[in-house]
C-alpha cells in the first residue's frame, strides 16, 4: 500500500504531485488512464478522482484501485468539468498540479520528466503529446512549431499544448487566482492556460510527447456545434479582455482578433454547411460575419488555409 509523502532524492527534495481527473461516464476509458498513473516511474503523487455525477459503471471500475492511499475518490452531482477541476485545485496537497481528462493517458516517464524539468528550471512545465484518432489507430504528434515567445505562438495555435500536458505549480495559481471559468461550455482550458502562459516569468516546454490524447471521431449534433460557435466567441473576447488589462500589445490581441477567432469560426461554419437547411446557414453567416471577416494573414500558412475554406463558406 503506497502512501504520498514529501520526500528526498538524497539531497533533491521530490515535491508532491496532484493529479486531478474530472470523470463524468467514462467506464470504457479509465482503467487505461489510472494504469497509466499507478505505473509512474516518479511515484510521490496523489491522484483526486472527482466523479462529476457519473452513471455508468465508471465507480466499479475505481474500486480496483483504492487499495492505494495515493488514489482519493469522491462522487457528487454533475456540476460540470470546470467546476470540478477548480473544486480539484482547492482540494489538492501537492506542490504541483497536473490536470488529466479520464479517457487520456500519460507517458510512465512523464511525471519524472516533468518534475525533474519543475525542480531545475521552471515551475510551470508542458510538454507535447501525442494525438490518438480511436478510429483509425492513426497517431499524430502536437504542433510545436514556436520560437522564442511560447504566449504567442500558443494564440496562433503554432504551439499546441493539450490540457493533459502541463506541471503547474499551485502556489502560482493561487497567488495569480487562475480558475476555470465556469460559464464557459467550450474553450474553458484556452482561457485558463493563456492566463498561465501571460502571468508566468518563465515556462520550460519538452517537446516529447509524454502524454496521449485521445479523439473520438463521430457524428457531432449540429446543435453542439452552433452552441460551440458563440462559446468561442466567449472565451476569445474574455482572452482578449484579460490580456488588454494586463497591458499586452496588439500583437497579442490580433493574434486572437485576427486569426484565431476567425479561424475557429470560419471552420465551425464550414463543417455545419452540409448539416443544417440552407436558410438557417445563412442566418449564422450573417451572425458570425464579422468575426470570420476579421481574418488577416498574419500566421502564414495557416492563414492562407484559413482564407481558402472562408471562400468556401
Amino acid at each position: 500500500m503506497k502512501r504520498a509523502t514529501l520526500g528526498w532524492i538524497g539531497d533533491i527534495m521530490k515535491p508532491l504531485v496532484t493529479i486531478i481527473i474530472p470523470l463524468y461516464n467514462k467506464e470504457q476509458y479509465i482503467k487505461e488512464c489510472l494504469d497509466s498513473i499507478i505505473t509512474q516511474s516518479y511515484t510521490n503523487f496523489e491522484l483526486l478522482i472527482l466523479d462529476d455525477g457519473s452513471s455508468d459503471g465508471s465507480q466499479q471500475v475505481i474500486r480496483e484501485y483504492l487499495f492505494d492511499d495515493r488514489i482519493k475518490y469522491s462522487y457528487k452531482k454533475n456540476e460540470g468539468v470546470s467546476k470540478t477541476r477548480n473544486q480539484g485545485i482547492v482540494m489538492a496537497q501537492g506542490d504541483f498540479i497536473v490536470f488529466l481528462d479520464a479517457d487520456d493517458s500519460i507517458h510512465e516517464k512523464f511525471l519524472e520528466k516533468m518534475v525533474n524539468e519543475a525542480m531545475n528550471f521552471s515551475s510551470i512545465v508542458c510538454c507535447a503529446h501525442n494525438k490518438i484518432n480511436m478510429n483509425t489507430g492513426k497517431i499524430r504528434k502536437s504542433n510545436s512549431n514556436f520560437k522564442t515567445d511560447i504566449l504567442i505562438s500558443f494564440l496562433l495555435n503554432r504551439l499546441d499544448i493539450n490540457t493533459n500536458s502541463w506541471l503547474i505549480s499551485k502556489k502560482f495559481l493561487l497567488e495569480n487566482k487562475i480558475l476555470f471559468d465556469t460559464d464557459l461550455r467550450w474553450g474553458e482550458d484556452m482561457l485558463f492556460f493563456i492566463k498561465v502562459l501571460a502571468l508566468s516569468n518563465s515556462v520550460k516546454y519538452l517537446d516529447e510527447p509524454l502524454t496521449n490524447y485521445n479523439i473520438e471521431v463521430s457524428n457531432s449534433l449540429s446543435s453542439f456545434k452552433k452552441d460551440k460557435l458563440n462559446q468561442d466567441v466567449i472565451w476569445v473576447n474574455r482572452a482578449i479582455e484579460f490580456l488588454k488589462s494586463n497591458n499586452f500589445n496588439e500583437e497579442y490581441i490580433n493574434a486572437l482578433w485576427n486569426y484565431r477567432l476567425p479561424s475557429l469560426i470560419t471552420y465551425g461554419l464550414y463543417s455545419l454547411k452540409n448539416e443544417i437547411s440552407l436558410e438557417e446557414y445563412k442566418d449564422l453567416k450573417q451572425s458570425y460575419y464579422k468575426y470570420y471577416q476579421n481574418l488577416k494573414f498574419n500566421n502564414g500558412l495557416r492563414s492562407i488555409k484559413t482564407w481558402l475554406y472562408k471562400k468556401k463558406l
